[in-house]
């Protein structure tokens, strides 16, 4: 498979932590890099199908809007779109800091099994406060009473 270069730029701070968890794990830091993206990729990935259900409910939530002015369904929809991805990202991030967290405690990589777990607990804990939100923007019907 064809590779393309990235180049960015980082803390010093930040280069001299890569370089020490490189160092523990026999790796280069490009190497680490490549495997932490990897990782927050596939994290993302997985984040993404425990959205499936939160996804369906946003499509059911956008039919009821639709029904009202379509500007506001637009608007709606872009900022809840918006969030969903913001929380994916967010989701990614939180990943990536395990990891750091636990070198930086530790000196040593999380262990699968307990990175598992966290992403699980946060899954979890995502799709509770999804369906919090889902539940508290749910349209009801309702009437209007005009006086005579």
């Amino acid at each position: 498979m064809a590779t393309q270069v990235l180049a960015l730029r980082l803390q010093e701070e930040q280069l001299q932590v890569l370089q020490k968890m490189a160092d523990s794990k026999g790796l280069k830091v490009s190497e680490l890099v490549k495997d932490m993206i990897a990782s927050g990729i596939a994290g993302a990935q997985s984040g993404a199908e425990s959205n499936t259900k939160l996804m369906q409910k946003l499509q059911e939530v956008e039919k009821r809007i639709l029904g009202s002015q379509s500007w506001l369904a637009d608007a709606a929809m872009k900022v809840i779109t918006e969030s969903v991805a913001a929380r994916l990202m967010a989701e990614a991030a939180a990943g990536n800091s395990d990891e750091l967290i636990s070198f930086l405690v530790n000196n040593k990589q999380l262990d699968q099994q307990t990175k598992a777990q966290w992403q699980a607990n946060r899954a979890n804990e995502a799709i509770n406060q999804a369906q919090a939100v889902i539940d508290a923007i749910s349209v009801q019907p309702f009437t209007l009473e005009l006086e005579d």
